[in-house]
C-alpha cells in the first residue's frame, strides 16, 4: 500500500497535509511501528496514517476483503473501517509526502449540517462496535483496541461539541460555565460547539474566530478574524481541536499576541478513555436528555 498526503483547496486557498508518521518504507520489524501508531499516535488525538481511502494506493487483494465486510449502517468513519484493517494485512507500506491529490472543499461541505447528538451517537456506535470487534482479533502487542477507542473518542468529542449535558461533562475545564467565551475554530468541532452552546445556554458566546474567517463568512457563518480577539471582552477562549499539538501551537500564538494564558482552554482528556467512550455513546441517557430538553422548550413556548 502507498499512503500519500493531500492538498485541500478552499476557495482560493490551498493547504498541504501529510501523514504524521515519517515518510519511508515500512516492512518487516519496522511495520510494527506503523501498526502501533496508525490509528492513534501517542498524542491525543493525531492519527499516524490518515483515515482516507482516496489518497492511498491499494493492491486489490488487500482492500477487497475489508471493503466488502464494512457494516452498511456505518456512515461516520467508513473510510477508517477500510483503511486500518487493510493496513494491518500489508507486508509492505510506503508513506510518502506527495500531496498531488487535491481535495476541493465546497461551501456545502464546510457547513456541518448534522442531526442532534443523539442521532450522531447512534451512527458512531455502529462504527465503534465494528472496529472494536475487528480489534479483538488483532495481536495484543499493537494496541489496536486502545487506538480504536482514542479514534472513536475523538469523533465523539467533535460531534458532540465536547459537552455531555446528561452528565455535565466537558472536555474543557468547566470554569467557563456561565462565563463569556470565544470559540477558536470554525471547523466541524467549532460548529458543533457553537450549536451545543446555543442549545444548552450554559455560557455566553461572545465571538467565533478562525484564520479562514473569510471562507466561512462566504458560507454565511458569523466568524471573525483571529486578530479581532484583542478588541473583545471575554473570560475564556476555547480552542476547538482534538489535536493536542495543534492546540498548544494555537495557544502559543495567542499568548504571543498578548492573550492571558489563564484565559485559554484546550481539550483535556484525563479520565479513563474506555469509560469515557461509553459515556459519549450511552444512547439511552442521551435520548433521555434530548426528551427533557424538548419538554423544556414546549413548556416555555
Amino acid at each position: 500500500m502507498v499512503c500519500a498526503g493531500f492538498t485541500r483547496n478552499l476557495f482560493t486557498k490551498s493547504t498541504r497535509f501529510a501523514n504524521y508518521l515519517p515518510c519511508g518504507v515500512y516492512q518487516g520489524e519496522k511495520l510494527k511501528e506503523l501498526w502501533e501508531n496508525m490509528i492513534s499516535s501517542p498524542c491525543f488525538y493525531k492519527p499516524g496514517i490518515s483515515t482516507y481511502v482516496w489518497n492511498k494506493l491499494f493492491r486489490r487483494n488487500i482492500v477487497i476483503g475489508p471493503q466488502s465486510r464494512v457494516d452498511n449502517r456505518i456512515n461516520i468513519g467508513e473510510d477508517a473501517a477500510v483503511t486500518y484493517p487493510a493496513l494491518l494485512s500489508c507486508e509492505r507500506v510506503a508513506v510518502i509526502d506527495n500531496a498531488d491529490y487535491h481535495y476541493r472543499q465546497r461551501e456545502d461541505s464546510m457547513l456541518k449540517q448534522s442531526d442532534d447528538y443523539a442521532a450522531e451517537a447512534q451512527k458512531l456506535l455502529y462504527l465503534y462496535r465494528y472496529l472494536d470487534d475487528w480489534a479483538g482479533n488483532t495481536p495484543a502487542g499493537f494496541h489496536i483496541a486502545e487506538q480504536v477507542r482514542e479514534y472513536i473518542l475523538s469523533i465523539a468529542v467533535i460531534r458532540s461539541g465536547g459537552h455531555l449535558p446528561h452528565d455535565d461533562f466537558s472536555v474543557f475545564d468547566r470554569s467557563y460555565y456561565g462565563k463569556k467565551v470565544v470559540i477558536y475554530s470554525a471547523g466541524t468541532f467549532g460548529q458543533q460547539l457553537v450549536r451545543r452552546f446555543r442549545e444548552t445556554k450554559h455560557c455566553e458566546l461572545v465571538a467565533w474566530i478562525d484564520d479562514d474567517f473569510w471562507e466561512y463568512r462566504r458560507c454565511c457563518l458569523d466568524v471573525d478574524p483571529v486578530e479581532s480577539v484583542s478588541d473583545l471582552n471575554y473570560d475564556y477562549i476555547l480552542i476547538a481541536t482534538v489535536d493536542g499539538a495543534l492546540g498548544e501551537d494555537i495557544k502559543k500564538r495567542l499568548t504571543g499576541s498578548g492573550v492571558d494564558i489563564d484565559k485559554i482552554l484546550t481539550v483535556s482528556i484525563t479520565e479513563e478513555k474506555e469509560q469515557l467512550v461509553e459515556r459519549f455513546l450511552d444512547i439511552d441517557k442521551i435520548m433521555e436528555e434530548r426528551a427533557n430538553r424538548k419538554k423544556e422548550v414546549m413548556t416555555h413556548a
